[in-house]
């Protein structure tokens, strides 16, 4: 579950660094997208090493949600709706029942 958790984190980082490359023309920030999306799939392809690669890849969808949800609204000034809030609340209770 660790490495599924931190290879979400990475994805998130990821998808918060792809607004900041404005559509990968910023080398910068474009390379920090890549490095990003790498260590992610490492992480989820380490992680199925020893599950079911259903299960991690929903698994680690849901918390990447989350996580880029939180990350948008902390950090970039994203707003949210209510139905979007709700939305999140359904795939954390899918994710819920996956893992079950």
């Amino acid at each position: 579950m660790g490495l599924i958790l931190i290879g979400s984190i990475s994805f998130s980082i990821g998808a918060a660094f792809m607004k900041q490359s404005q559509g990968l023309t910023r080398l910068g920030p474009s390379c920090l997208v890549v490095a990003s999306f790498v260590l992610g799939a490492m992480m989820l392809a380490k992680s199925v090493k020893t599950g079911n690669v259903s299960t991690a890849v929903v698994i680690g969808l849901g918390f990447e949600v989350v996580i880029t949800m939180a990350i948008g609204i902390l950090l970039l000034g994203d707003k949210v709706s209510i139905s979007q809030g709700a939305g999140v609340m359904m795939v954390v209770g899918g994710i819920a029942l996956v893992q079950h």
